[in-house]
This record gives C-alpha cells, structure tokens and sequence, in this order.
C-alpha cells in the first residue's frame, strides 16, 4: 500500500528540503545541514538492515520533518487569546523546531555535554523511583544510588523531564515580563520588541523537547534496539541499533502528511498541575507504547519502503499527542504569566552608598 505525503510549508519556508521517501533503489534527499541528533552515533551501512538505512551516515532521527509538523501543527488555530505576535509566529516556531538537534557540534564538547542529556530519559533504569523536584538533586541521586549503566556517565541516564518542565517555566517568565512592561510602557519599546523575539525562540525550543518526548524512543533505555541487559527480550525484538532512524525519519519521511495530523488536533486547553508533572505524566503515556513500537517493527509495519496503515496510525498519534501538548503547554504558559506579571520586576541597583551592582539580597548576599 502507498500513503502519500504532502510537501511541508515549514520546511519551504526555512529553505531546507526534508529527506524524499525512501524506496528501493533510492535515496533520501540531504539538507545542507548535517543531523548530529541522536543520542547515538549514526546508523552505518548493513547488509542484515532495509537498504533504505544503509543509504547515508546522515541521519534524521525524529527528524526535521517530525520535529518541524509538530511544531507547525501546534501553532495553527492558536487562542484568540493569546497575543497577535505569537499567532503570526508559526513559520519561526517551525524553524525553530530542531534548533537543539543543530547545537550538537562534536568540536564543542562542553555544550555537547549539557545538551545531549536533555533529550532523553532512560526511565527503565529508574525504576519506580519518584524524581527529585529539580535536575540537581536528581542528579545526586543517579550518582549516589549507581543508576547509570555501567561506563557510562551519571548523565547518560537524561534530564528530558527536566528540560521540559523547566523551558515550560522559562516561556511563563518571558510572558509575563511581557506582559508587565506591555503594561507599563506598551508595545512599542525596545524591550517589549525583544521580549516578543524571547517568547517565540522559548516557545520554539519547548517544542523540540515535547517532540523528543512524544516519541517512546526518547523516553526508554530501548532508544535504539531491545538492550537486553536491562530486560529480557522475551518478544524478539530487534536488539541491533538502526530503529530510532528508521521509525522517526525515513518511516516519518515516507508515510505521515499533514492532513491526517491535523485531524488528530483539539482546540487548545489549559492544563491544571506543576510543570514537572505535566512533563512525567507525558512521557509516563509516551513510555506505554515502546512495546508496541518495537512488536510494529518486528512485524513490518514500520518499514518505510511498505508503510502499513497501522504503522502509519501510531506514528500520527504519536505526533500528534506532541503537537496537542504542545499547543496546550503554549497556552497555558500565557494563561499562567497573567498571574505572574505582578511579580515580575526590573533587577535593582545598589545606589545609596555609591556602589554600581545588583541587590543580591534574594540570594543571601
């Protein structure tokens, strides 16, 4: 069965052209950028593997098309009540869908430290351990309670939740200093302006992080082959690594459109809770599908060469779920910042006794 696929506004727009269908005899279009965006190195050539994955070192992973149709998809129809600005933003919020994906420089190994983590969790090694309210004391207890793998750092295990719940508050923040100085000074200031450039870079990078997390590869020890030595393989699973590509890329390049997602959509919400649960509770219902995902793979279900529609209808749902939260999470934050703006403030000076600094007195200096 063929599924066609429709051309992305997104991807005309930030002048890239997303990987063609793969096929046999074919091969996936590059962008000019290279995709160093997963957690593992890219899939090399096998002779065992589709030929559609031994194509090109390249890889998409939830790639730029995935992570570009959610972020689209959840700034179309947005609330009359959120800002004007932020309903014109769609095309920016699309570019910046796989910015994270694009800071991953292997000559800058210190960024690269802080950033790859923030893409993953591998909850299975967590076991039903309830996380620490931030990334720090989760850390600590990774460390102290030997959760990592064994040769790999205490930060191989991932901070995804974290990342999520703590850019989700980050977007509050930019919205309701917004909003404050839209009160105090309108909309034509130098800083109203920038801020309006914050909200919608913050909201575009929130975007990459519920995409990651809204795919049960990102939220599982199992993000690139059944890792036996964390579960039995008692379904014979794939355990080599070459499925993350091959689902959220080339499976995602060949069979998912536009039109079926937004079929998916409902009109944006405000959700109740704090940001961390809001964050577990998504990647919580993301982790529930991993088996699925990998029973679809052994089956045939997801090879990009022969898209089954039920491939097709999980891999939508998924997408679709990111995109949902997405526009949720967006609406929400500006819900939120009402609230927030009365305790926004300018930082203070020291002045009184002729001293240039900012009062530290918050901070118990």
């Amino acid at each position: 069965m063929t599924i066609g696929s429709i051309a992305s506004p997104v991807l005309a727009a930030t002048n890239l052209t997303a990987p063609a269908s793969c096929a046999p005899g074919g091969a996936p279009e590059q962008a000019d950028v290279v995709s160093l965006t997963a957690r593992h190195e890219p899939v090399e050539a096998s002779q065992d593997k589709p030929s559609c994955e031994a194509m090109t070192t390249r890889d998409w992973k939830w790639g730029f098309k995935g992570h570009s149709m959610i972020n689209s998809e959840a700034a179309r129809e947005l609330p009359e009540a959120m800002p004007q600005f932020f309903r014109n933003a769609g095309p920016s919020l699309a570019a910046l869908a796989s910015q994270p994906d694009r800071w991953k420089f292997r000559s800058l190994p210190l960024l690269s430290s802080v950033n790859r983590p923030d893409h993953w969790i591998n909850s299975e090694l967590l076991g039903e351990r309830a996380l620490p309210a931030d990334r720090y004391q989760y850390l600590g207890m990774i460390v102290n309670d030997n959760l990592a793998q064994p040769n790999k750092a205490p930060g191989s295990v991932g901070f995804l939740p974290y990342q999520m719940a703590e850019m989700f508050e980050k977007l509050q923040a930019e919205m309701a200093l917004y909003r404050r100085e839209m009160h105090d000074n309108g909309s034509n200031t130098p800083l109203t302006r920038q801020l309006e450039q914050n909200i919608i870079y913050t909201a575009g990078i929130l975007g990459h992080y519920v995409g990651d997390a809204c795919q049960p590869l990102h939220v599982s020890v199992h993000g690139d082959g059944w890792d036996t030595t964390v579960e039995p393989n008692d379904e014979g699973f794939d355990t080599e690594r070459g499925i993350h590509t091959r689902f959220e890329s080339y499976f995602v390049n060949s069979a998912v459109n536009f039109d079926a997602l937004q079929k998916k959509m409902q009109p944006a919400r405000a959700l109740e809770g704090q940001s961390m649960d809001l964050a577990l509770n998504f990647i919580n219902e993301s982790r529930s599908h991993v088996r699925t995902l990998y029973r679809m793979d052994r089956d045939g279900k997801i090879d990009p060469r022969n898209p089954s529609q039920e491939g097709v209808d999980f891999t939508v749902d998924r997408m679709a779920s990111g995109a949902q939260r997405l526009r949720d999470l967006w609406y929400t934050a500006w819900v939120r910042s009402e609230r927030l703006a009365a305790e926004a403030q300018e930082p203070e000076w020291i002045t009184a006794d002729g001293d240039d600094g900012y009062n530290m007195s918050g901070y118990g200096i």
